[in-house]
């Protein structure tokens, strides 16, 4: 009897050697999440500060109860909260869970929130603009067109998936966790450039989101930049010719669309400086505050990949607490599935803000 004590101590001391050394892993060895409590608070920190500097719609609106979601193996990733003003749905907020990644996500200022009609336990979130629903252990659902994946096939490109958190954190401002939930949003500052469209994709994103600017300036004292009968479709067509898009893969290059932009302007009786800046909040804030809508580029995006956008705005805020800004980018993305006016963290995979200044 006294050897199997002896042998059953020996285990156990091994087993925690074993533990010690991080030899075996387990959920509760991660950072603790932020819990729903302080994501409650940041949310409506945020609620109230938005309502009283930059959206009315939002004044006197309150939240629904957050709603957890989860990547494609169950881990909790984000805490979601509908704004509600008078019965009515008024855009959403969705805040990390995960203390690497702090803040506000993504938001928007209109409608319901993606997940209305799927259970929280079935609700995934990967990362901005990547909703997705659970169909089984194996295969999930995207929200924005219903098509439905393989979960192992899209884990690579969804930043908020465990394995991907590292790299995608860097991209981002990082806090110590638990100063996560508890800070104060000050010193806002925000922008929105209004009447520019928002147009969706034809032919290539850069033709695209340059036909936004180009209408937006249309109506500003150069009338002649599009013809007075004519079409979206036949717009984008034009500048997808002077900036030699592929018409294949849509893609154009950077410098092509800065030369294609000038050559377009010119050939309508037009100046305009197009300047190329590798990817700064400050220059885009510049461009916003000027009230220039400008192009903003993305590369390797694990939501977009290679990409170009109108900018049409932005907020920044900065907490005491824990001396960080806080950055959102807002956007016309030209794609269908999303909101006009979509507020996405700005991180390192904004790789160039090109200013578009008539002459």
């Amino acid at each position: 009897m006294k050897r199997l004590f002896v042998f059953l101590g020996t285990l156990l001391l091994l087993f925690s050697i074993i533990m010690s050394n991080g030899i075996i892993s387990s959920a509760s060895s991660k950072v603790d999440n932020v819990t729903l409590k302080n994501a409650e608070h940041f949310a409506m920190d945020y609620l109230i500060t938005v309502s009283q500097n930059s959206f009315d719609g939002w004044k006197n609106a309150s939240l629904e109860k957050g709603k957890k979601l989860y990547d494609f193996d169950g881990n909790l990733t984000s805490y979601l909260f509908q704004v509600k003003n008078q019965g009515k749905d008024q855009g959403y907020i969705i805040i990390s869970a995960i203390p690497e990644i702090p803040g506000v996500l993504e938001s928007t200022r209109e409608g319901s929130n993606p997940y209305v009609d799927v259970k929280e336990s079935d609700s995934i979130y990967v990362g901005p603009v990547l909703h997705f629903s659970k169909v089984d252990n194996e295969y999930a659902m995207s929200l924005s067109n219903k098509k439905v994946e393989k979960k192992s096939k899209l884990k690579s490109n969804a930043p908020l998936s465990y394995e991907n958190i590292e790299k995608y954190a860097d991209a981002t401002s990082t806090v110590e966790p638990e100063q996560i939930g508890t800070q104060a949003v000050t010193n806002y500052k925000y922008k929105l450039i209004s009447g520019v469209p928002d147009y969706t994709w034809d032919i290539g994103c850069a033709p695209t989101s340059g036909a936004n600017i180009v209408k937006y300036w249309d109506s500003r004292g150069y009338p002649n930049l599009v013809g007075t009968s004519q079409t979206t479709h036949s717009l984008i067509d034009q500048l997808a010719t002077s900036m030699n898009t592929n018409r294949s893969t849509g893609g154009t290059s950077v410098s092509n669309m800065r030369t294609g932009m000038i050559n377009f302007w010119g050939a309508r009786g037009y100046g305009v400086t197009v300047t190329t800046y590798s990817g700064s909040f400050s220059t885009h804030m510049n461009e916003i505050n000027a009230g220039r809508p400008d192009w903003v580029t993305t590369a390797n995006h694990p939501v977009w990949g290679d990409h170009a956008m109108t900018g049409v705005g932005y907020e920044e805020y900065y907490n005491t607490s824990d001396f960080t800004w806080y950055r959102q980018v807002i956007l016309h993305d030209t794609w269908s599935s999303t909101p006009v006016d979509y507020w996405i963290k700005w991180t390192s995979y904004f790789d160039y803000v090109i200013k578009v200044q008539p002459n």
